[in-house]
C-alpha cells in the first residue's frame, strides 16, 4: 500500500521544487533606515527599469516617494509593500521631478491615492509638447515606450507638509535645476532628504532642459541643510560629502567655460576643450554608453552665452 502512496506526495513536492527554481529573482527588495521609514532599491544597481522610492509609514497609511518609471514596476513596487507593510493603505505618492523615470508608474497606484507634485511638474505634465520620456528614451533607445503621464491632485506652490505625530514630511519645492518641477521631500524623523535626480552616482547627468545655474544652487541648499542622509532616484543614498562632490561637477565645468571665454574661445570650440582636459574623466563617465557630458556642457555654455548678453558683455572678445 506505501509504494503506491510516495508518486502522490512526491509529485507535488517536485512541482513545487520545479515552480520555486524557475520562479525569478525579486527585482526590487526594501530595507528599513528607520523606524517606520523604508527604502525601496532595485536589487541590481544598474537596473534602469527600477528606481529608488522612500516610503513612510505615517497614521493614516503610506506615503511613497517616487513612483517608478514604468507601470510594471509600480505593480512590483505596490506588491512588496502590500506583502511586507501589513497591507497598510497608500495615502499620497509624491513625484520628485516630471520624467517618466520618477513618474511612470503613478498611473499603477490606486485612484485614492492622493498625487502631489510642485505646480511647475504639474504644468509641464499637463502640456502635450511637454516630452515625459526624454530621459528614459536618451537612456533606453528606440525600443522605449512612454507610459501613461500621472494626473497631479495636489500641486504645491510652496512648502507644505504632510503632517503626522511621529514622521512629518515636509515638501519643497525648488528653483529650476535638474527639471523646471523639482521637489524635494524632508524627513527630519530620519535626519534624511528625497532628492530625484539631483544627485547623480554615476557621472553620468542628463541635462535635458536643466538649468545648470540652478542646479548647482540646488546642490548647495541640500549640503547646508544639515542632513545627514539624501536619497537619489538611482543609486546609493549619499551624504553631505557626496553631494558636494557631484555640486564639484558641475561647477567645475562652470569654471572650465569662463576661463574659456576668458581665452576668447568661440563659444562652439568650448565643449571640445572642456571635455579635452584630463581633468573631465574624474568628474565625468565619458565611456559611458550613452554618454551625456556633452550634452552638459552644451547646457552650460548656453547658460554662459545668456548670461554675457544680459549683461551686454561679448559672445567672443576679438582675438590680439
Amino acid at each position: 500500500m506505501m509504494r503506491h502512496r510516495w508518486p502522490a506526495l512526491v509529485l507535488p513536492l517536485l512541482l513545487l521544487h520545479s515552480v520555486l527554481a524557475a520562479a525569478p529573482p525579486a527585482r526590487l527588495v526594501l530595507s528599513e533606515v528607520a523606524p517606520g521609514v523604508h527604502l525601496v532599491r532595485p536589487s541590481d544597481p544598474a537596473d534602469r527599469e527600477r528606481s529608488n522610492a522612500l516610503v513612510v509609514e505615517q497614521a493614516t497609511g503610506l506615503v511613497v516617494v517616487n513612483a517608478q518609471p514604468t507601470p510594471d514596476a509600480a505593480k512590483e513596487m505596490l506588491a512588496l509593500l502590500a506583502g511586507k507593510l501589513g497591507g497598510r493603505p497608500v495615502r499620497a505618492l509624491v513625484l520628485l521631478h516630471p520624467h517618466a523615470d520618477a513618474a511612470g508608474g503613478a498611473s499603477a497606484f490606486p485612484p485614492e491615492t492622493l498625487v502631489i507634485a510642485s505646480d511647475a511638474a504639474a504644468k509641464n505634465l499637463a502640456d502635450p509638447a511637454y516630452d515625459f520620456g526624454a530621459e528614459a528614451r536618451a537612456r533606453g533607445g528606440a525600443s522605449y515606450r512612454e507610459p501613461a503621464r500621472p494626473r497631479v491632485g495636489l500641486r504645491l506652490q510652496g512648502n507644505a507638509t504632510l503632517d503626522d505625530k511621529e514622521r512629518p514630511l515636509e515638501l519643497i519645492p525648488m528653483m529650476p535645476g535638474h527639471s523646471t518641477g523639482d521637489l524635494v521631500v524632508d524627513l527630519p524623523a530620519a535626519d534624511l532628504t528625497a532628492v530625484g535626480s539631483l544627485l547623480f552616482e554615476d557621472r553620468n547627468p542628463w541635462p535635458g532642459t536643466a538649468n545648470i545655474g540652478g542646479w548647482i544652487s540646488e546642490l548647495n541648499n541640500l549640503t547646508s541643510s544639515g542632513r545627514a542622509l539624501f536619497v537619489p532616484l538611482h543609486g546609493s543614498p549619499a551624504d553631505a560629502q557626496a553631494v558636494r562632490r557631484q555640486r564639484e561637477t558641475l561647477a567645475w565645468t562652470r569654471g572650465q567655460i569662463d576661463a574659456a571665454f576668458v581665452d576668447r574661445l568661440p563659444a562652439e570650440e568650448i565643449p571640445a576643450r572642456v571635455l579635452g582636459v584630463g581633468e573631465a574623466a574624474t568628474y565625468y563617465d565619458l565611456e559611458a554608453q550613452p554618454s551625456f557630458a556633452r550634452a552638459v556642457v552644451d547646457q552650460a555654455v548656453k547658460e554662459a552665452l545668456a548670461q554675457r548678453r544680459k549683461f551686454g558683455l561679448p559672445e567672443q572678445a576679438p582675438r590680439r
